[in-house]
């Protein structure tokens, strides 16, 4: 029997989901240590979080949904891959406005990494994998200390 039981949201895009983090990993790993765990994930492949934020968007409103009258112990939140380096400033927004709509006790930003080196996309940044995953770190980094969340 776990000890305690833990309530956690995910919110992201494919790198949450399509390695099933919320429901496999992050839950066998909790009940290996003792919890119970009662995981929502709200998560679509390329996802901003801003979309996720948005009243209107399938997703904003199921975040919506989720939230109401509801209180997590974590939530987790991941932004799309490249809107961190590429468009900062709407990266801090969707922390900020999801963050907002959600009652946790601790918040926690899953920060993605480089694309493989055959990307297209690092060639059109002009950088290396190792570069964007350094990038990558510094604006989640950022996020963390102005949100007081987690990375």
């Amino acid at each position: 029997m776990a000890d305690k039981k833990l309530k956690v949201l995910f919110v992201g895009n494919s790198y949450t989901s399509r390695n099933q983090l919320p429901q496999v990993a992050f839950t066998e790993a909790a009940q290996a240590a003792g919890y119970e765990v009662e995981v929502t994930s709200i998560t679509r492949g390329g996802y901003r979080l801003f979309r996720v934020a948005d009243p209107e968007n399938e997703h904003g409103i199921r975040l919506r949904q989720a939230a109401t009258g509801v209180h997590y112990d974590c939530a987790v939140l991941q932004e799309q891959s490249l809107t961190p380096i590429t468009d900062e400033a709407v990266f801090l927004q969707g922390v900020e406005d999801v963050k907002a709509l959600i009652s946790a006790d601790r918040f926690v930003l899953y920060a993605t990494w480089g694309r493989n080196d055959e990307s297209e996309d690092l060639a059109a940044l002009g950088l290396t994998r190792e570069e964007m995953t350094e990038k990558l770190s510094v604006a989640y980094h950022k996020a963390g200390k102005l949100y007081g969340m987690r990375v």
